[in-house]
């Protein structure tokens, strides 16, 4: 076989490793952000519980209506409670960054502006929760 031969199996195979490799890391993203937002989605709250303490317990049919009536309680408690969290969150955000948009230059204020739209989509749209109106 001949040196330039050589190099163009070396050089596919190289290719095969790198797109192989890139697939596998974008895959590999898309599933753990799958994951992510599926863990902070109250709807499936309910059925990973459900699932989890089934498997563990071995829950009697009568026990599993309780239960499920007691799982369903505790999540809108918890859905309650997740949107206080964020509005108060949201509240003292709000506050610091009107504070510290007082010692900015008009330069930095605009900066800022897109620093603030920018991180507030991406954790409202993982915590699946409407921006509030304001």
């Amino acid at each position: 076989m001949s040196l330039l031969r050589h190099w163009k199996i070396a050089l596919l195979l190289v290719a095969v490793v790198a797109v192989s490799g890139t697939a596998g890391g974008l895959m590999g993203v898309c599933y753990t952000k799958k994951a992510v937002q599926k863990r902070h989605d109250p709807t499936q709250w309910h059925e990973t519980v459900m699932r989890y303490l089934e498997s563990k317990l071995k829950l009697t049919p009568d026990q599993k209506t309780k239960v499920e009536f007691a799982l369903d309680q505790a999540v809108d408690k918890l859905k309650v409670t997740r949107v206080e969290t964020i509005a108060a969150t949201t509240k003292t955000l709000d506050e610091f960054s009107a504070q510290i948009e007082k010692e900015l230059t008009p330069e930095q204020k605009e900066i800022f502006q897109k620093i603030k739209e920018e991180k507030g989509k991406a954790s409202l749209d993982l915590l699946k929760i409407e921006p509030k109106k304001k």
